[in-house]
């Protein structure tokens, strides 16, 4: 317990002896943060969430889908959507896009510096401005630190995506988000949203035209074999070779019976011949239609689905929408010119309380060591008169006390010499 109070004592001792030194290195530690937050200004953060109702992009639905529950399968579709979409925010094309929109001059737009900052580093050797890049080192450099300023994720467990960007000044922040959103919902649109009125009108226009033209190969071969319809001619044409072949066994030498046989088996010669040219064509010309009404079909289905989409319900709305202003990252000023003064003081008051507690050990140490010696020899005092007589002096041990406990009684006895 003695030893604690006597280490306490010491320490306050040292640290008030050394009181200037503390408040100096406090004055010159605050100075320091201010000066550091002056030149690295705190940044602000603005966000926004997007909130993603998928369609066709994602998830064709043919017309006979269109009932079909999903499932399971509509998570993990959504979870690669989600994704995917994040990949897109997150690009390096984007990003370009973005610049373009706000510039480079507004991008690397700063607080008004303090006036005594700027005269501070213009003596400083590390304050100098940085040498000018070359337009193309800039922009690229830009890129990187606009990259850089955002934050995309998604809210776990919702069709969400938050967006936030962080700059010095609170309006470039907003501007920043705001320019973004807008080059992705505009990128976006390219990708997906791109106009197929024109794609599905030249694609009717060839099926039909492809259909008008496998018509008019079936009209000439129709024309040429004179058979409108193979289906009856054939049954027409077996009816007339059984009767023919009846009458012939009845009467063989009949010439008339014999001739209408023989025309009978070349008439279905012909049907067979007729068959074979028109089924590839009729085949095809099915195929055409099919194509055609599922092209009629997609373009309805996809017309009503823009429309949907742009009146009713967008597949990427912006929502939950916070300002920088209020939305400051980081330290104020002041409270960083505070913290850094009571750091530097604390570091300064720990070494000074160490080095105290060090140096009364290593004295204590060295008075231990030391072998005691003999006081020196005091004259004899002369008895006086109110005693009987004097009492001899006690030699003193240098070895029973510390350094200067040992001065202090040298003192003592000098002065009673």
């Amino acid at each position: 317990m003695q030893s604690d109070t006597q280490a306490t004592l010491i320490v306050a001792s040292a640290l008030r002896r050394w009181i200037w030194l503390i408040l100096l290195v406090a004055v010159i530690s605050a100075g320091i943060g201010w000066f550091q937050q002056t030149r690295t200004p705190r940044n602000f953060e603005a966000e926004t969430a997007l909130l993603y109702r998928f369609g066709r992009e994602y998830f064709p639905i043919s017309p006979g889908e269109q009932r079909r529950n999903w499932g399971e399968n509509v998570m993990v579709s959504l979870d690669a959507a989600i994704f995917t979409e994040m990949r897109l925010l997150s690009s390096h094309q984007l990003f370009e896009r973005t610049l373009d929109k706000i510039g480079v001059a507004e991008l690397e737009r700063r607080p008004a510096p303090n006036p005594i900052a700027v005269k501070i580093a213009a003596l400083l050797p590390f304050g100098a401005d940085e040498d000018v890049q070359t337009s193309e080192h800039q922009r690229l450099a830009a890129v990187r630190d606009l990259a850089e300023s955002f934050d995309i994720t998604r809210v776990q467990g919702a069709a969400l995506v938050q967006v936030a960007a962080r700059h010095p000044v609170p309006e470039v922040a907003d501007r920043i988000v705001t320019a973004h959103i807008e080059a992705y919902l505009e990128w976006r649109s390219e990708l997906f949203d791109r106009d197929a009125s024109a794609y599905f009108e030249s694609q009717l226009a060839r099926a039909r035209e492809e259909h008008g033209a496998l018509l008019g190969a079936r009209r000439v071969v129709v024309q040429e074999y004179g058979i409108f319809d193979a289906t009856v001619e054939r049954e027409l044409a077996r009816q007339e070779l059984a009767e023919a072949e009846r009458l012939l066994l009845e009467n063989p030498d009949d010439v008339e019976w014999s001739q209408t046989a023989m025309e009978a088996r070349a008439n279905l010669q012909q049907v067979d011949l007729f068959e074979r040219i028109t089924e590839p064509l009729d085949a095809r010309i099915r195929a055409v239609l099919d194509n055609i009404a599922a092209l009629e079909a997609e373009e309805a289905n996809w017309r009503l689905t823009r429309d949907f989409s742009e009146t009713v319900a967008p597949v990427v709305a912006v929502i939950d929408e916070r300002t920088a202003t209020d939305n400051a990252i980081g330290l104020s000023p002041k409270v960083s010119t505070v913290l850094a003064g009571a750091f530097g003081a604390i570091f300064v008051s720990v070494g000074i309380a160490a080095f105290a507690l060090i140096a009364q050990m290593i004295g204590t140490k060295g008075s231990s060591d030391t072998p005691a010696q003999p006081a020196p020899a005091r004259p004899a005092s002369k008895p006086s008169t109110s005693s009987g007589s004097a009492k001899p002096s006690k030699p003193v041990s240098r070895a029973a006390g510390s350094l200067p406990a040992l001065a202090k009684q040298k003192r003592r006895s000098s002065k009673a010499d």
